[in-house]
């Protein structure tokens, strides 16, 4: 995966963890049931098979594990920060953390080079708390 490409799927969980807590933490889990990619689900996709368990009740162990579990299959390194990303999203979205926790926790995964491409082009920016200081 090119430098570029990272940038724009780091962009995309970013964005749409951002989004999809903000509906939870205003609507509760099962507002968000309509919202899961189905497409995306058979794909395998980290974020939107952990928001399905999240929809579907189960616990954090569970989710962990299940989404550990197909983690492991991916051997490409920027790939695996991905869906490392992806799932850290979705555990903090089950916890109830604060929007700017969760922007936080998920731009902790990129180096300064990285972060400084994501804000310049990241819709949710406004979320990441060394901007509001």
């Amino acid at each position: 995966m090119e430098q570029s490409e990272f940038i724009i799927e780091a962009v995309k969980v970013i964005d749409r963890a951002v989004i999809m807590s903000e509906k939870v933490r205003k609507e509760g889990l099962l507002a968000i049931e309509d919202d899961i990619d189905r497409e995306k689900l058979v794909q395998r996709d980290i974020f939107e098979l952990g928001m399905c368990l999240l929809v579907d009740g189960h616990d954090y162990n569970t989710v962990d594990k299940i989404l550990t579990l197909i983690m492991g299959h991916t051997s490409e390194h920027d790939i695996f920060r991905i869906k490392s990303m992806q799932k850290d999203a979705v555990l903090s979205i089950q916890a109830g953390d604060n929007i700017s926790i969760l922007y936080l926790l998920l731009t902790s995964r990129l180096n300064n080079q990285e972060l400084g491409e994501v804000l310049k082009i990241s819709p949710s920016k406004s979320h990441y708390i060394g901007q509001s200081v």
